[in-house]
């Protein structure tokens, strides 16, 4: 995602975040006041419309949140001095899928496309 894309959900996220806490401040004002498009920050506050993140997520193999907790896995391996080769990685992978009850094929790009998405693991 581009910086500019990742600083308008960042500006979302903050004027979301805010109107429960305000809320009587209008859609309007906060799309001002957080240099934020209008009507997407209107149909997120009524829950039409999800982040664009999340969006594909239920057709993933991986959650976000399960992503994440790989990214954590091989982080704590890091930290004690452990590097984790791509076989290692794929069985974090497996472990997480069997625990959903299901088992699917991993193709080796996978590996690949984790390291390209977080570059600092």
């Amino acid at each position: 995602m581009s910086s500019k894309k990742t600083d308008l959900e960042n500006r979302l996220q903050v004027a979301i975040a805010t109107k429960p806490e305000n809320s009587d401040l209008s859609i309007c004002f906060l799309a001002k006041r957080f240099e934020v498009p209008n009507t997407p920050l209107q149909n997120r506050l009524k829950g039409q419309t999800t982040p664009r993140k999340n969006v594909h997520e239920s057709q993933q193999l991986l959650t976000h949140l399960e992503e994440k907790g790989i990214l954590q896995r091989i982080q704590d391996y890091n930290d004690k001095g452990i590097p984790l080769c791509r076989r290692h990685v794929m069985q974090i992978v497996f472990e997480i899928l069997n625990g959903k009850g299901g088992v699917a094929q991993i193709r080796k790009g996978r590996v690949d496309r984790l390291v390209q998405r977080h570059p600092g693991i």
